[in-house]
């Protein structure tokens, strides 16, 4: 597991916080796809969707992550996507983005699947 500068992960929800274990599904489904450990981009820092705390975005309270994919070909996003649904069962909301997949802790189910 790597980190870019600057991730914050003070406060994360404590099931984020076993995702980020050494030897996690995040490294086995990144290494399988992408050849590298997986590369978190974003934890509770940044700007995200909805722009503010009241707006709810998961990052904000420490219930999602950012996986870096700029390197990766479609085709190895996409088969990731799929393998950290798998893995990681209904309680988690996995989307793409344009420069990241999207990881969040989600068991009240708010996120269509």
């Amino acid at each position: 597991m790597r980190f870019k500068s600057g991730v914050v992960l003070w406060l994360m929800h404590y099931r984020i916080i076993q995702l980020l274990r050494n030897g996690s599904t995040l490294d086995l489904v990144f290494q399988s796809h992408a050849g590298r450990d997986c590369i978190v981009t974003a934890g509770r820092d940044g700007k995200h969707h909805g722009d503010s705390y009241i707006d709810g975005s998961d990052h904000y309270d420490g219930r999602a992550l950012d996986c870096r994919t700029r390197d990766m070909n479609a085709r190895q996003i996409q088969q990731t996507a799929a393998d950290l649904k798998a893995e990681l069962g209904d309680n988690w909301f996995i989307l793409i983005e344009p420069s990241h997949i999207h990881i969040a802790y989600d068991p009240e189910h708010r996120y269509a699947r």
